[in-house]
């Protein structure tokens, strides 16, 4: 925070170097407050990063937790199955099963999706010689965990800092990561859910920012698998039920 007035004032010089020839923009950069407003975005990302660790010990408890129903998995498992009315209880083993398959399956893509990422990313970042390449680059793996949402925050802020520091490298900060992202679109995601059930862009957004506003930052975390829930509930359910029901009933022979 003690170096935020002298970061705010290069940030300032730069923007004013940049809109020089706007001066209806020039003016609103000049009454605008940038420390005040950085501080602020200091301490919300402040806030962010103490709620992170909080998230991040809930992981670990709910990892304990897992780890507990493992050693007995077959127990638990039968007693929810048991729950249900003895007629649904096969239906409902076969769906509980293809759930944790979703889940799995998302699971280990997002981890490989966040490695490859986060490594082009810092790369190209060291490669064209920007600052910080390695920090950036792990942010850029730690926030991919966030679809679309993640990589603009990282984005953001890489952009504004290199703009701070070295105002050269910011067209080269926007080529790597519009690189990382085609890579990415057309590589990566169709390599790691090759045959496997993609989760449609606008229903995660809309959840995403339903359960965001609702719940904040674990809200947007346990969006992405209870959508693929959803969609294997959806599909398993609903969809073999109406199918199921307008099949053509074919007439035993005579």
């Amino acid at each position: 925070m003690k170096d935020m007035p002298e970061f705010s004032a290069k940030l300032r010089a730069q923007l004013e170097n940049i809109f020089d020839r706007f001066p209806w923009i020039l003016e609103r950069i000049k009454g605008f407050d940038f420390v005040g407003t950085l501080q602020g975005i200091g301490q919300y990302l402040l806030g962010g990063i103490q709620l992170g660790f909080a998230v991040i010990g809930g992981v670990l408890f709910a990892i304990i937790i897992g780890i507990y129903l493992a050693i007995d998995s077959d127990s638990y498992f039968r007693g929810s199955v048991r729950a249900f009315p003895p007629q649904h209880r096969d239906r409902t083993q076969d769906l509980l099963k293809k759930c944790a398959y979703v889940i799995r399956v998302w699971f280990r893509a997002q981890l490989i999706d966040m490695a490859i990422i986060g490594l082009i990313t810092t790369i190209g970042l060291l490669i064209v010689g920007v600052k910080f390449w390695a920090l950036f680059g792990l942010l850029t793996a730690l926030f991919g965990i966030i679809p679309y949402l993640g990589v603009m925050i990282v984005v953001v802020m890489v952009s504004l800092i290199t703009l701070a520091s070295d105002p050269s490298q910011v067209p080269w900060v926007l080529l790597v990561f519009t690189i990382t992202q085609l890579v990415e679109g057309n590589l990566v995601l169709p390599w790691v859910m090759k045959g496997q059930a993609e989760i449609p862009e606008t229903l995660l957004l809309i959840v995403m920012l339903f359960f965001g506003f609702w719940f904040g930052l674990i809200g947007v975390f346990i969006a992405p698998p209870l959508v693929a829930v959803m969609i294997c509930l959806y599909r398993n359910l609903y969809i073999t039920a109406i199918e199921t029901r307008h099949s053509p009933v074919t007439s035993p022979p005579h």
